[in-house]
């Protein structure tokens, strides 16, 4: 019964001392003024990962103390990186704006073919539209 006790005790102890060396890190994640749901959310060099909710929202947990590198990325944003510091028992928080790319897309080009062609190579036209058209000309609504 003594060593059932003492064995008790120990692994009490050990449990919570181990749980004093992991933390957690949180946050929301916008794009102009919204959130973004699916955003990647990742400490790199180690296997924690997750992807924003519907809400922007994320959390990270059972990470263990440490500096990180926190990457957030999301399909046609600026990725977003920070150094995280991990404290044991403690959540770590982060707000952040991820950046259109589509300010910084000068032309797209679209063309109706099933093959690959060069624009002089091809039999039909080819129409190249930069951004300065579409200031020009903005679509109807």
């Amino acid at each position: 019964m003594k060593h059932a006790l003492l064995f008790l005790f120990l692994f009490t102890v050990i449990l919570s001392y181990s749980q004093s060396f992991v933390g957690a890190v949180k946050g929301t994640v916008i794009a102009e003024d919204a959130p973004l749901e699916s955003a990647l959310v990742a400490l790199l060099k180690t296997d924690y990962s997750t992807t924003t909710d519907s809400l922007g929202n994320f959390e990270i947990k059972n990470v263990p103390a440490g500096k990180y590198q926190l990457r957030i990325s999301y399909v046609g944003h600026e990725n977003y990186q920070q150094e995280v510091q991990i404290a044991g028992s403690k959540t770590t928080e982060i707000a952040t704006s991820l950046v259109p790319l589509s300010a910084r897309l000068r032309e797209i080009v679209i063309t109706g073919t099933m093959k690959e062609v060069t624009k002089l190579s091809s039999v039909t036209p080819v129409d190249v539209y930069s951004t300065r058209y579409f200031q020009r000309n903005p679509a109807p609504t």
